[in-house]
């Protein structure tokens, strides 16, 4: 993305989160909640539970990595694979189960409808919105789509106290706690790896079975929980530490990130120099009123992995935009495609959001399906020193 950082005031007007999104998100939730039902009735809770919750991560990852070319990393696939066996070792226990090959199918289906309802609600988060207001009206629409079965089903028994009881604690406790947590944890995590923690599921609720309900797991359950927890940490202990910070607060970096710039977008600009980009750090360490602010990923270690500004003005000749702008999005090429650039980007959209923003612009040369698929659409075609260049607008 060729952007260069000057400064303008912005103006901006609201626009809706796409439909689109909203019906994705209610559609897979229904999905889940009808199949993954009739692969319990079908196959059993234990079959049932772990195809379909040991599918989602998987197949959460195939759908992210085809749509925002986000690509798993070997930790998240160990860890998965890992958890899968636990979760295999805690259902082969119940020699009561019985493999249905329609109840399987359902319940791939329920981990297909997951990994919609997870990549779906992660756009929802990103724009905002409380995470409570989010999953009432995914969960609306959710129930909208399931509203048919109405009249095919007996529903007599909610009219009983202990059907009232029953459905306040399914409501309240397992929808309403369970997935405000869930959306709240989406804000910090891809779905894949949001999916991949809710394989933790069966492991929680063995271990209640016994201290609740009195049951008595056996040894290769109890082993099962184990290697399930191995994975949760494995997944949870060894993050790759990525931090997003504004680049003022590390002057010693910005050496290095000057020149990554300038060799990034001196194609663009070529009367730019390093000592362009030092500059504008330094004007964004000293704010004067206009907007500029830089932000870099840095590793554990502080090492710079990558960049992206906020600005009011991207020194688009002839824009007419109110802005701000996403500008000089730049991710280092040894770990491009490990979510750095959507980490920077979600991070600069929330920024302009606090500052109370409605819409913010980017354009770019080369990454318009990468944008479009983190909610970004095309605004118009232009040039820059006669590339050609698409601008493209984010709803706030």
């Amino acid at each position: 993305m060729g952007t260069h950082p000057s400064v303008r005031r912005a103006t901006a007007h609201q626009q809706q989160t796409p439909v689109h999104t909203w019906i994705l998100a209610g559609a897979g939730q229904a999905l889940y909640g009808a199949t993954f039902f009739a692969a319990v009735r079908s196959t059993g809770v234990a079959i049932g539970t772990v195809v379909a919750l040991g599918s989602a991560p998987l197949i959460t990852g195939a759908l992210s990595f085809v749509m925002n070319r986000s690509r798993p990393s070997l930790r998240w696939l160990g860890a998965t694979a890992l958890a899968i066996v636990g979760i295999s070792m805690i259902v082969s226990s119940d020699a009561s189960s019985d493999v249905s090959t329609t109840g399987i199918l359902f319940a791939l289906c329920a981990g297909l409808g997951y990994a919609i309802f997870a990549l779906a609600s992660k756009n929802l988060v990103e724009t905002g919105m409380p995470s409570n207001a989010i999953m009432t009206r995914v969960f609306a629409l959710a129930a909208l789509f399931l509203s048919p079965a109405l009249f095919f089903v007996d529903v007599s028994w909610v009219a009983s106290s202990s059907g009232v009881a029953l459905a306040l604690w399914l409501g309240v406790v397992t929808v309403a706690l369970a997935y405000w947590a869930y959306a709240h944890g989406l804000k910090q995590l891809k779905p894949r790896e949001a999916t991949m923690l809710t394989l933790f599921e069966p492991a929680v609720a063995t271990v209640l079975g016994a201290v609740v309900l009195d049951e008595r797991p056996s040894t290769i359950a109890w082993i099962g929980i184990a290697v399930v927890a191995a994975a949760i940490l494995i997944e949870t202990l060894t993050a790759d530490g990525i931090r997003i910070v504004p680049l003022a607060e590390h002057p010693h970096l910005w050496r290095e990130a000057a020149r990554w710039s300038f060799d990034a977008w001196r194609h663009e600009f070529p009367h730019d120099t390093e000592q362009t980009y030092l500059d504008q750090y330094a004007r964004a360490a000293n704010p004067s009123g206009r907007l500029i602010e830089v932000y870099a990923a840095l590793e554990r270690n502080e090492s710079l992995r990558g960049l992206a500004t906020l600005v009011d003005d991207d020194d688009l000749p002839g824009a007419t935009e109110p802005g701000p702008w996403l500008a000089a999005v730049f991710v280092h090429e040894g770990v491009r495609r490990s979510g750095i650039g959507s980490r920077l980007v979600s991070h600069v959209t929330q920024r302009a959001r606090e500052l109370g923003h409605r819409e913010l612009y980017l354009y770019t040369e080369h990454a318009v399906d990468w944008y479009r698929g983190k909610g970004w659409t095309v605004v118009r075609e232009t040039t820059l020193n006669d590339l050609p260049h698409t601008v493209m607008r984010r709803d706030l």
